[in-house]
């Protein structure tokens, strides 16, 4: 029969199979029957499986979030993408809403397809790749946005104080603020390793670690001095 008539030719991630290798995908395929309230995954369990729902619905709700909006996942959709590639924990608590059938292809069957029919495979990962691609441009552009609100509450902050001191000494604290979020975007990504010498202070080690801190504020430096101008202290450098 043509492959337009396959049973999975509805779903977006099959629908370029032939009849012959929905076949050999579905013979690899666990099938699963839920009833109305029947768990089919929990978030933080292992992922291992793909599913495509090919009738009822399934809802998908947030852990332990009570205020989130429950997603209903309906036929023909498929749940858990990415385990084909990487398996890993769920995100999501996964309940059937009504009774629903599914069928679920396993990271190691789909491994196993790949060496025994890899045009399916190939046509499974070439129709999986916008989508991927598609969420991973979504995530990142949601990093950027919450990059640049965080930088722009610092900088709100500062103003907000610079204006509450007023004078010299609000523009002052004002510089500090831009000059603490530069320092923040410049900032490594790696931890710095003590030296020999650093481990063989016994005198560091020995101090609580609030008395340290409050050392470190002591200092000349960036929030040394932004500390001196919140609690109203004289700049040892100098500056108003």
């Amino acid at each position: 029969m043509p492959h337009s008539e396959h049973i999975l030719a509805d779903c977006w991630l099959t629908a370029s199979l032939t009849a012959d290798e929905a076949e050999q995908l579905l013979t690899r395929c666990t099938l699963r029957l839920l009833q109305a309230g029947d768990l089919l995954f929990e978030a933080g369990a292992a992922s291992h499986d793909l599913w495509f729902v090919r009738s009822g619905s399934v809802e998908l709700t947030a852990d332990g979030v009570t205020t989130a909006k429950p997603v209903r996942v309906q036929h023909p959709a498929t749940l858990c993408d990415m385990s084909l590639l990487s398996p890993g924990p769920h995100s999501v608590t996964a309940k059937a809403v009504e009774p629903t059938r599914l069928y679920g292809l396993s990271h190691e069957a789909f491994l196993a397809l790949r060496h025994e029919a890899p045009s399916c495979a190939a046509k499974l990962l070439r129709a999986l790749a916008p989508t991927l691609a598609a969420r991973l441009r979504s995530c990142n552009d949601r990093t950027e946005s919450a990059t640049v609100e965080r930088q722009l509450n610092l900088a709100a902050a500062g103003t907000t104080l610079g204006t509450t001191l007023g004078g010299a000494g609000g523009g002052h604290l004002q510089a500090m603020a831009d000059q603490l979020i530069a320092e923040g975007s410049r900032a490594p990504s790696t931890t710095r390793m003590p030296s020999q010498s650093q481990e063989a202070r016994g005198s560091d080690r020995a101090r609580p670690a609030t008395q340290k801190l409050e050392a470190d504020n002591d200092k000349p430096g960036m929030f040394g001095r932004f500390k001196q101008a919140l609690a109203g202290k004289p700049d040892t450098k100098g500056r108003p």
